[in-house]
């Protein structure tokens, strides 16, 4: 486990990702903790038949600098209208969205998640990750909507909570 006080947001380019980030940041100065960014990739399921304009497979490595790029644009954007100092680190990883996110959270003090919204469409494909984050993450899970202003005061982290 990594001793070191950090707050896990997962990304996709969102505009509810975007919020979490913000939220994330918000309760990283409040409670003094880094912001650990993280967003998955993984090549599509029918991988094979995706094709370039000139009709070649697409190299994995543009999937991964599709994600890269996403994650900056959303790190680079909130640093700007937050002018926040807090250390945000980035992580582009390989996987499948919920694996990669556990992973990355375990030992911190909370994952933080975007709300895909009241979509159907998007309740099936996104909310997914952040249902089964929510029930197996070893650390407290806030899932925030973009609509939500960020934190007034601290949310307790898990070891100060056990105290109470």
């Amino acid at each position: 486990m990594n001793a070191e006080r950090r707050i896990v947001v997962g990304v996709n380019g969102s505009v509810s990702a975007k919020a979490a980030l913000c939220w994330a940041v918000e309760q990283a100065e409040l409670t003094g903790t880094a912001v650990h960014t993280v967003i998955a990739w993984e090549l599509p399921v029918f991988y094979g038949l995706v094709c370039s304009w000139e009709g070649k497979p697409v190299p994995p490595e543009e999937f991964e600098e599709n994600a890269r790029l996403d994650l900056d644009r959303t790190v680079d954007q909130v640093e700007r209208e937050t002018a926040t100092e807090v250390e945000i680190r980035r992580e582009v990883r390989c996987g499948r969205p919920t694996q990669v996110l556990l992973k990355a959270a375990d030992g911190a003090e909370l994952l933080v998640l975007g709300d895909p919204g009241y979509s159907v469409f998007y309740e099936a494909l996104l909310g997914s990750v952040g249902r089964r984050c929510a029930g197996h993450a070893r650390c407290p899970v806030v899932v925030v909507p973009q609509w939500i202003p960020v934190p007034r005061r601290a949310i307790p982290s898990y070891e100060s909570a056990r105290e109470i």
